[in-house]
């Protein structure tokens, strides 16, 4: 697909409805309405196509741009381009878009690192949504996010508001490693409630000790019914007879070996 095309898909598939509902969101214009699972068929269509998520980004569009968050190519983004394009968001839908797309590039733990100490609202919450990203790829150990948990206690209540509500999905979803779910369930419980201003809309802020606790009960009661394997009935007989019998052979060997010594 090239540029015209993705263009009037976006345009065909957006709705009123949509649109309303994004703009409640506080979505800028221009804004077509794309459902996401249209824009979910289009990314499936498109595959990883770097360049055209580089034309899709400079059209403006919102739409546009959160596809082109989602087939821009991890390998090949670089600091200056995204530093360029954090700085042009202004919504959870394309903060919630990029952050995969940092965290699966090389360069994502520098960039979390950074846009955290931002004073900018939507560049510390992209990078604390970097940070829930990472947090659910089990190849990124431990320590490159226990540490942060004492930030987050430190940092969160006083954060811009959709700062804040990164910074807790951060904490939860360091909380759903086995590692740290007993420091981030104390850390949640000293910060308490999390207030974060929604707008004109239903969404709401998860509690983070409910949350994790949450977790950590599915997780127990999935290790309790990954019971072992039993084996087959008369494969357990056997395996209770052998050491029997072999130990009447043991005896009867002994006692040809005595009787030839005599």
């Amino acid at each position: 697909m090239n540029l015209p095309e993705v263009l009037i898909q976006l345009q065909k598939r957006g709705t009123a409805k949509n649109r309303e509902v994004y703009q409640r969101h506080g979505v800028r214009e221009p804004v077509h309405g794309v459902a996401y699972a249209d824009l979910d068929a289009l990314e499936q269509a498109i595959g990883v196509d770097h360049a055209l998520a580089l034309e899709l980004w400079k059209t403006g569009i919102h739409d546009a741009r959160v596809l082109a968050a989602r087939i821009a190519d991890p390998a090949q983004v670089t600091a200056v381009l995204l530093e360029d394009w954090v700085a042009q968001v202004g919504d959870r839908f394309l903060f919630f878009a990029m952050s995969p797309l940092v965290a699966r590039s090389p360069l994502a733990p520098a960039t979390m690192l950074r846009w955290i100490e931002s004073p900018a609202e939507w560049v510390q919450a992209s990078g604390w949504q970097v940070v829930a990203a990472l947090a659910l790829d089990v190849s990124v150990p431990d320590q490159m996010l226990v540490p942060l948990l004492p930030v987050i206690e430190r940092r969160l209540q006083k954060a811009p508001n959709f700062a804040r509500y990164a910074m807790n999905s951060a904490l939860i979803a360091i909380g759903g490693r086995p590692a740290a779910q007993a420091a981030a369930l104390v850390v949640a419980a000293r910060i308490g409630k999390v207030d974060v201003d929604h707008g004109d809309s239903s969404c709401k802020t998860p509690d983070a000790v409910e949350y994790i606790g949450r977790m950590a009960a599915r997780a127990a009661s999935r290790s309790k019914s990954a019971k072992p394997a039993k084996a087959p009935p008369k494969a357990a007989a056997k395996a209770k007879k052998a050491p029997a019998k072999a130990a009447v052979r043991g005896k009867k060997t002994a006692g040809k070996k005595r009787g030839a010594g005599r």
